[in-house]
């Protein structure tokens, strides 16, 4: 039941999947003009897999004709539960409904993969996909038993980010000579995201675990001495003992997956140019002096991706013992906008204009040509 090991593969996480509609409904509160044929593109493409295929199981029911509230009528009850209504008439048929997904806590998987009921989009072929059946009940359970839902982290928010504004030149220059290597370009960017994610999932874990330990020894120190002195007393045990034990269990994270601190820097400074504030077109004045206003636990509830660079700042602190908020890392680039893909971009010298990619600079080079055409016309 671990996350494969498949390079395109998102990180498994059971508490973060949502279905695919309120995938596509997060993307776009979030700006992204994105639907469910965007999603099924960027598959189609290999470029953002569903996180989870999970097959929805069938559920059997009969037919019956009994009193209900004092009426008499026909439902479809559970087999199990025909000992409970007086039956006046009863269906000799069997009839079928497809199964819909629980609750999606943290261990509501395991019930489809100890079933078989679970794929990884990721290691299958492309394939079209398939509508799903949305009537009552049937009369074969064949005729359902395939149907499907796709999942997806809402973490994956930050791929769709990285593949979308290629998707259409991808799909317009099927006979470029570059198209390989720009779709390998960004897969390759993906799968780097995803390996920082893996890691970020193990960065929530300490944390919790570092909040709650924190919380134990407050609340036992506030009974003992009441509230001030427990302060002091939490002060002093965090310093000579529990702050060694989460800076090297910090330090043993790293090094099971080969990192570096540098390599988490990177990712906090791309998840910090996703967020609202540096997606703007406003200016940095204008986004300095709107987020000054604002404490640093409001900003880190305002999003998911300020929330995220909550996590690596703490994760970070154990680390290096150098405190950073969530402000800092947001106001703390100054970027310039692609003119073809609206990303950030922390350029190299003053006369770069666009980020740098493949797919931009040609992009940029043909805007630029037709410029000129344009020019020789009107002269």
């Amino acid at each position: 039941m671990e996350a494969t090991e498949f390079k395109t593969q998102m990180p498994l996480n059971q508490g973060g999947l949502i279905h695919m509609s309120f995938f596509v409904g997060y993307c776009q509160d979030n700006g992204l003009k994105i639907d469910k044929n965007t999603l099924e593109e960027l598959h189609k493409h290999k470029l953002v897999f569903p996180a989870l295929k999970v097959y929805l199981g069938v559920v059997e029911f009969k037919r019956v004709y009994a009193s209900f509230n004092g009426l008499n009528e026909w439902r479809y009850i559970h087999p199990k539960d025909l000992d409970k209504f007086k039956i006046i008439k009863l269906d000799r048929k069997n009839y079928y409904c497809i199964g819909s997904l629980g609750k999606l806590n943290d261990h509501w998987l395991d019930y489809y993969f100890d079933n078989n009921m679970v794929e990884w989009p990721s290691q299958q072929k492309s394939f079209a996909w398939k509508q799903r059946q949305f009537s009552d009940f049937y009369t074969s359970a064949s005729a359902i038993k395939k149907q499907y839902e796709f999942l997806y982290d809402k973490k994956q928010i930050l791929a769709i980010k990285i593949a979308l504004p290629y998707l259409i030149w991808i799909k317009e220059h099927k006979n470029d000579i570059d198209r390989k290597k720009i779709i390998a370009s960004i897969q390759k960017r993906i799968a780097d995201l995803y390996k920082f994610l893996e890691i970020y999932h193990e960065m929530e874990k300490i944390h919790k675990l570092f909040e709650k330990k924190k919380r134990e020894k407050y609340t036992q120190y506030r009974e003992a001495y009441g509230h001030k002195p427990s302060k002091i007393e939490w002060g002093q045990e965090y310093d000579f003992d529990i702050s060694p034990i989460f800076k090297e269990r910090a330090k043993k994270i790293l090094d099971k997956y080969k990192l570096t601190k540098e390599f988490i820097y990177d990712w906090r400074e791309f998840i910090s140019k996703k967020s609202l504030i540096n997606e703007s077109a406003r200016s940095n004045k204008i986004k300095t002096a709107y987020i000054k206003s604002l404490n640093d636990n409001d900003i880190a509830s305002l999003e998911d991706t300020h929330y995220m660079i909550y996590i690596i700042n703490a994760f970070l602190y154990f680390l290096t013992e150098k405190e950073e908020t969530v402000k800092q890392v947001l106001t703390g680039f100054i970027n310039k906008t692609c003119p073809i893909c609206k990303s950030n971009f922390k350029p190299r010298n003053k006369w770069q204009i666009t980020c740098g990619s493949i797919a931009c600079v040609k992009a940029h080079r043909n805007d630029l040509k037709r410029s000129k055409r344009k020019i020789a016309k009107i002269s």
